[in-house]
């Protein structure tokens, strides 16, 4: 049961990553694509995250999970869906971008993400969880705006009930 709760705590992490700020530096503007995706999975706002995968993340985004496993905007859309419909709410969701370079139309941030909420089992019980990961997110800018095109998971540490459990 752990392992099939966690494969599906892991998506609205680590996709933190989609808003708009309109004419500001790519810093800037990408740290508040950040912020805009904290705000929308604070509030468990399923159709605006789904409109920041659709507007923000590029036609070939991918996600690579610590295991190598990856995932395009199709399968993290379905992972986001599954995962805020057993997600009774979060108490923590911090982005912090600790690196961010920039050449040309590309932007490279090392990103930590820290999280907490309950997460409801099959019967409904909730478990706490708890999530901090690390991940290297390459924008790319796609007709004058920033795109997310792919997050690479370097490290991640998650518990459930208090107890480690694997990343996926």
């Amino acid at each position: 049961m752990r392992a099939g709760l966690l494969s599906l705590g892991l998506p609205l992490i680590v996709l933190a990553g989609f808003a708009t700020v309109a004419h500001a530096s790519a810093k800037s503007e990408i740290t508040g694509h950040y912020a805009m995706y904290t705000k929308y999975a604070m509030s468990k706002n399923f159709a605006g995250l789904q409109k920041f995968l659709d507007t923000k993340a590029a036609p070939d985004f991918n996600y690579t999970f610590m295991s190598g496993r990856k995932a395009g905007r199709a399968q993290m859309s379905a992972m986001l869906k599954q995962q805020l419909s057993i997600v009774s709410g979060f108490t923590k969701f911090a982005v912090k971008v600790t690196k961010f370079e920039e050449k040309g139309d590309t932007a490279i941030a090392t990103v930590v993400t820290d999280s907490a909420f309950i997460m409801k089992d099959e019967a409904g019980k909730p478990h706490p969880f708890t999530s901090k990961s690390t991940t290297v997110d390459t924008w790319r800018k796609i007709k004058g705006k920033w795109m997310m095109a792919k997050i690479v998971t370097k490290s991640e540490k998650n518990t459930m009930d208090g107890k480690p459990v694997p990343a996926m």
